[in-house]
């Protein structure tokens, strides 16, 4: 909490051209660090989790460079290079590894017909693919982590940094809304799989601090009529995000926003695990909301 990185962006006249630049500044004393323009502007920045170290991405000739920028020293060392169809990036919870994305486009079909392989497949980029992969640091030594015929997407890394867990999608024909999502924990030290659940939409998946829990964020159908509060004979909008807790040990979900009217855009755990905060939209507004697990209140 000592740093913060600032972006600023204006608009230069009369041309109307964007000017955009990046800002470090010390928070406890106040001054100016260092600031990033023009060429050595930076994109997806983000802090790692302890000390004055941070990662960004630099673009060019549509290739991805991933940098490691060390403050209290002032080293800077790219380490992933001129990666092709780069997707995005997590850091490990102690900093040891970062997860990141590679998309793979499908070959070209110069037979000049199309077999659809889903009704999804009608969606522009529904045949691009991505996997997950480890690099280590600050060696840099790689690892591919999935593969096979079905994306796979981060949803969160443990606190331990043992395990993660990641997201499928696959089509349900029978039921609404027709696709199911597939959350899953891949071992990180064997690469072992288990499926966790299998359920409706999904937006976010997150493990508690103690990692005996997970909070959950998705439609009033992530878990059947669990998350429904609507009149007998009427469906609700699964555009209203609700949160829910899932045990692990006794695999069971429990609705904490069943009876809470805002929808839910975002949740996450506090760092010591008691309590939930919640993105939420609220009419007109948007707003954040604090859940307390030990007497459910918000």
């Amino acid at each position: 909490g000592d740093l913060a990185a600032v972006t600023y962006r204006r608009t230069l006249r009369p041309e109307g051209k964007i000017e955009s630049w990046m800002e470090i500044i010390d928070l406890k004393q106040d001054r100016l660090l260092t600031t990033y323009r023009g060429k050595t502007a930076l994109s997806s920045l983000q802090w790692a989790p302890s000390g004055r170290t941070f990662a960004y991405t630099e673009n060019s000739n549509s290739t991805t460079t991933l940098w490691i920028v060390d403050l209290s020293n002032g080293s800077q060392q790219a380490i992933l290079e001129e990666i092709k169809d780069f997707g995005g990036y997590s850091w490990s919870p102690d900093g040891s590894f970062i997860i990141y994305s590679i998309n793979e486009e499908p070959a070209k079909d110069e037979r000049g017909v199309k077999r659809f392989q889903s009704p999804r497949d009608k969606w522009p980029g529904f045949r691009t693919q991505s996997f997950l992969y480890r690099v280590n640091l600050p060696e840099g030594t790689r690892q591919r982590l999935t593969a096979g015929k079905l994306t796979t997407s981060l949803s969160a890394i443990r606190s331990d940094g043992r395990k993660l867990l990641f997201t499928q999608t696959v089509d349900d024909f029978e039921n609404r809304p027709y696709t199911r999502t597939v959350l899953a924990s891949l071992d990180l030290e064997d690469l072992n799989v288990d499926t966790l659940l299998e359920c409706g939409w999904m937006n976010a998946a997150e493990w508690s601090p103690d990692g005996r829990q997970l909070l959950l964020t998705g439609s009033p159908d992530l878990f059947g009529t669990l998350g429904w509060n609507v009149p007998d004979g009427m469906a609700p909008n699964d555009y209203d995000g609700q949160a829910y807790l899932y045990d692990l040990e006794t695999k069971t979900a429990t609705a904490i926003t069943r009876d809470f009217d805002p929808a839910v855009d975002n949740a996450t755990w506090s760092h010591d695990g008691s309590a939930i905060y919640l993105s939420v939209g609220e009419k007109e507004f948007q707003r954040l909301y604090r859940y307390t697990l030990k007497d459910r209140r918000f």
